[in-house]
């Protein structure tokens, strides 16, 4: 998979500069991956979810990085600015001819629900693209590895929230998590 120069650029940055944002970047494309191919992606799909699930966060690094520590309690105006990163991101994203069409969108739509609860748009399942959907649930997987570890709590919380993620996605990251410890 080819980066644009400018985006290596950027990616380069988050590894300097946001480390932890980095490391999540990587662990989502790697888990957006597995998924992919275990849930038979097409060639062309999986290149787009390599990409979208590299960059889903790249709108980050227009957020003051206080804004994101968790320990903190965000005022609405901060809780606002989190909440664009997907925009952002998708903004920065469609600037580059060369990434497959979708890469964008995914990024855009990576923090929607299929139940209409996520945002930016509050987009509910037939309005968000497959690629979105598995993005969605290897980037909370990623998160919940992080703080976690990779055991079985990964699976118990796609199965409190199941309206939520994408059925087949779902079924093939609790697949892959449910002998774990």
């Amino acid at each position: 998979v080819r980066i644009p120069e400018a985006l290596a650029m950027k990616i380069a940055v988050m590894q300097e500069e946001r480390p932890r944002l980095f490391k999540h970047s990587l662990l989502a494309t790697v888990v957006a991956m597995a998924l992919g191919i275990r849930g038979k992606l097409a060639p062309r799909e999986l290149r787009t979810l390599a990409l979208s699930s590299l960059f889903h966060d790249i709108g980050e690094l227009y957020i003051d990085p206080d804004f994101l520590d968790q320990q903190r309690r965000l005022s609405l105006a901060e809780r606002h600015h989190v909440y664009a990163h997907p925009i952002t991101g998708y903004l920065l994203l469609r600037e580059c001819p060369s990434l497959p069409s979708g890469v964008a969108e995914a990024v855009l739509q990576h923090h929607e629900r299929l139940d209409g609860t996520g945002y930016p748009y509050r987009l509910s399942a037939g309005d968000i693209s497959q690629v979105s959907r598995y993005l969605a649930v290897a980037e909370v997987t990623s998160s919940l590895i992080e703080k976690h570890g990779a055991d079985r709590r990964i699976g118990m919380k796609f199965r409190m929230n199941i309206k939520k993620y994408d059925a087949q996605a779902v079924t093939i990251i609790c697949r892959l998590f449910e002998n774990s410890e």
